[in-house]
């Protein structure tokens, strides 16, 4: 690890990157916050990266001033963030999700340990929406999307691209986001940046976004399905991933079913399930077996295809 050169004291100009794909029902409150910022205006550009939109949002956007850019040749929202990242302008450059609104003060809040030298990421909470169907009650109980739980990972702490800017130097250092893993890239480039500098993350507590869940049965089901592949890619790039952090191989769908129709049947609900209504609480376990059976999936199908679809980075896993 070299030494981590010093950094300008003063308030960074920042780079807000945000890939988007078919999010005109949410792009605009989006930005509308970004706006909004307590931040000086002229210290921080917004980006805009348009990875193939059908429905409108590209027109929407023309609404706002912002850059877009498009990225066209490949369908992946790392290919969209490493785009925005060689047309950036900022010495920090922020990560934010096109449904998540921010909270006035979260620039601020999320830059505020620029000074210090040792960190190359900050990050800041992702809170949820107030949950109002079974659907998001359970993505709210399962912590999807936490930062705060992502930086207690027992192999080397991590944070999500909902709400985090790294320094513009970790990038030169270590490199853009990997383009060939439909999830965990975010893990990927924060453990490349802790192996191969001695930079830090920062969590900011008062940097807040809102997530908003997914409402429908079929959207928890695509998105552990996305997890589980992303786990069975990053265990190939990151070999000695599993040597501190387990993770079992997929366990076979029957079973997976066997264990939600014997909680159904015999009322084994954990705690968080016990809602007033018996038709909710059964509604709750379903998503849970249909978490678990998407996520094995995907790790079984990931680790068939992910020698096809990955770059390996030739630097030691330590």
């Amino acid at each position: 690890m070299s030494d981590i050169p010093s950094v300008d004291p003063l308030v960074p100009c920042v780079s807000i990157v945000v890939p988007v794909l078919n999010k005109a029902d949410t792009i605009g409150p989006l930005l509308d916050s970004l706006l909004a910022q307590d931040y000086p205006k002229e210290r921080y550009e917004i980006i805009v990266v348009d990875n193939g939109s059908s429905d409108g949002t590209p027109h929407l956007l023309k609404r706002y001033p912002v850059r877009l850019v498009e990225e066209a040749q490949r369908r992946s929202s790392y290919a969209a963030r490493n785009r925005s990242i060689e047309i950036s302008r900022g010495a920090l450059i922020a990560f934010i999700d096109s449904d998540c609104p921010a909270a006035p003060g979260w620039l601020r809040a999320l830059v505020a340990p620029w000074a210090a030298p040792v960190y190359g990421a900050f990050a800041g909470r992702i809170v949820a929406y107030q949950p109002r169907t079974p659907v998001e009650r359970f993505q709210v109980h399962k912590r999807a999307v936490d930062n705060w739980i992502a930086l207690q990972d027992p192999y080397l702490p991590y944070v999500t691209t909902a709400n985090v800017a790294y320094r513009r130097r970790v990038f030169e250092r270590v490199g853009l986001f990997n383009p060939g893993l439909r999830s965990g890239g975010d893990c990927d480039l924060a453990w490349r940046m802790q192996k191969q500098t001695a930079y830090q993350i920062a969590f900011q507590f008062q940097a807040l976004v809102y997530h908003r869940h997914r409402k429908t049965v079929w959207e928890p089901y695509r998105q552990y399905e996305s997890y589980g592949k992303g786990v069975a890619h990053l265990e190939l790039l990151h070999p000695h991933l599993y040597d501190r952090h387990p993770h079992r191989p997929g366990s076979p769908t029957w079973r997976r079913i066997l264990q939600f129709v014997k909680r159904v049947v015999l009322g084994e609900h954990p705690t968080w399930m016990r809602a007033k209504a018996r038709l909710d609480a059964i509604a709750l376990s379903c998503l849970e077996g249909v978490a678990k059976i998407a996520f094995d999936r995907g790790i079984r199908t990931g680790r068939r295809d992910r020698s096809r679809t990955l770059t390996i980075d030739p630097s030691p896993d330590q």
